[in-house]
């Protein structure tokens, strides 16, 4: 009787109906799993780059303050050069020339407390009256004696060379003394101090790149060596004309 009533035709329909039914269910749920994992991959995916997303701006932002503080120091170099242009070496008073390595920038506020790069060189903080060390070098750093600035010379070189405070006033008292032994002692004695001003402020920018003093400095020198190298160049055709 059972047998019977299975091979009813409205029973095999209902029988295939339920099948059907059943795995339609299955693919749905299966079709529904795979969705949520591609959704939980997707969602993780978004979260590591919206992550590097966020350090992609800060490094862009922070090779935006390098190229800004790079231009400042290059319009700052162009200005002193156009100012100072007209004027030969012959003629220029040893006094005028000893001060305006201090008038590049206008870093007026910072000179009674100079500026301490911290540790890891990312934040700067301003040191007080305190560091008399400093404040002592500072008040003779602009002296247009030459034997104070080889004075000066002298005790920065028994410091610590890799201290950023150290070398971007080595390079300062350098540019000094060069600008002066130049005009006593000639190009090739200027050139000299002038070149290990370089090495300074290169050093120090290493050490300190967001340094303004390195920055500043490294400037000065680097369009110094430039009209060095012109005026060198200059004398020889001149030289060279005279004995034709």
């Amino acid at each position: 009787m059972n047998s019977g009533f299975l091979k009813t035709p409205t029973l095999l329909t209902v029988a295939v109906g339920a099948g059907v039914m059943i795995g339609a269910a299955g693919v749905f749920l299966y079709e529904h799993l795979i969705k949520e994992k591609r959704r939980l991959i997707l969602q993780r995916d978004v979260m590591n780059l919206g992550m590097s997303v966020t350090e992609l701006r800060r490094e862009v932002e922070e090779l935006r303050e390098a190229q800004m503080a790079r231009r400042r120091s290059r319009r700052a170099a162009r200005e002193e050069h156009n100012s100072t242009a007209s004027v030969s070496e012959s003629d220029v008073d040893m006094m005028s020339i000893v001060d305006d390595e201090d008038e590049f920038f206008d870093f007026s506020d910072a000179e009674d407390y100079p500026t301490v790069v911290s540790r890891d060189w990312h934040e700067t903080k301003r040191d007080g009256p305190e560091n008399k060390l400093y404040k002592h070098i500072d008040d003779r750093l602009s002296n247009p004696d030459l034997a104070v600035k080889l004075e000066v010379y002298d005790e920065l070189k028994k410091l610590n060379n890799n201290d950023p405070e150290v070398l971007w006033r080595l390079a300062k008292v350098c540019h000094g003394i060069g600008v002066i032994k130049g005009i006593t002692d000639g190009l090739d004695v200027k050139k000299t101090y002038i070149d290990e001003a370089v090495t300074h402020a290169s050093n120090c920018l290493d050490r300190a790149p967001r340094s303004s003093e390195a920055h500043k400095w490294y400037a000065i020198l680097l369009d110094l060596v430039g009209n060095f190298n012109q005026q060198k160049t200059k004398l020889k055709m001149d030289s060279c004309s005279k004995n034709t």
